[in-house]
């Protein structure tokens, strides 16, 4: 099975249980991040045609940004960051089963999307400081999403402050990403026929025994 198709890695695993598995894994982030793109894509569309009618380039606050849904798409971006960094990664690490492999190969792939999840969608950096500044800090439960040039982007707007002396303090962290602009990459790395197969089904091969626990609150 091709994982990557950039950088050809394919799955590196014995046992036909354990491939199922996370084929099944994979099959779903896929499904699940192709119905995210394809969400804010709509709602991009739709801002980027009213903004080519009224010659806007930029759009923070206004319109035509007062046409899309800012608060399920400020949650999408997040959803989306934290699913394709795990996808990512477990391509990297089905593939080697290298830790300093996968870690270095996620970055590769989408590093202002492993960054904005690790300061923003994870956990805002505001919550678990980590060689943050105080712009960082702050930046971080700035979630609005912003139009410009022609896409919606998550974490271009930072906060820049000033002290009393005229002094301004800037984020060192650079989080700014467009969804649709990354989805279009992944899909050529990963998907280039189309999201994979997906269906609820567990798999035990013919002479193997599976266990499983199942626990729920009342």
């Amino acid at each position: 099975m091709i994982l990557d198709h950039v950088e050809n890695l394919e799955f590196n695993a014995d046992d036909e249980d354990y491939l199922f598995d996370a084929e099944m894994t994979l099959a779903r982030l896929s499904q699940g991040l192709f119905w995210l793109d394809n969400s804010v894509r709509q709602a991009e569309n739709l801002v980027r045609k009213k903004a080519i009618k009224e010659n806007i380039v930029l759009s923070v606050l206004d319109e035509p940004l007062n046409s899309a849904p800012a608060d399920w798409i400020s949650c999408a971006f997040q959803w989306y960051a934290v699913s394709a960094y795990n996808y990512v990664r477990l391509v990297g690490w089905l593939a080697t089963k290298d830790t300093k492999f996968t870690d270095d190969y996620v970055k590769r792939v989408m590093p202002k999307v492993v960054e904005y999840r690790h300061k923003v969608a994870a956990h805002f950096a505001l919550t678990a400081p980590r060689k943050d500044n105080a712009a960082d800090l702050v930046s971080s439960v700035m979630t609005n999403i912003i139009y410009a040039h022609g896409y919606l982007r998550a974490g271009a707007m930072s906060e820049i402050l000033v002290d009393k002396s005229g002094g301004e303090l800037l984020t060192k962290n650079k989080t700014s990403w467009s969804l649709t602009k990354t989805h279009d990459k992944l899909v050529h790395r990963y998907w280039p026929s189309g999201p994979l197969k997906t269906y609820q089904a567990f798999k035990v091969s013919a002479g193997s025994t599976r266990k499983f626990s199942f626990d729920w609150e009342d």
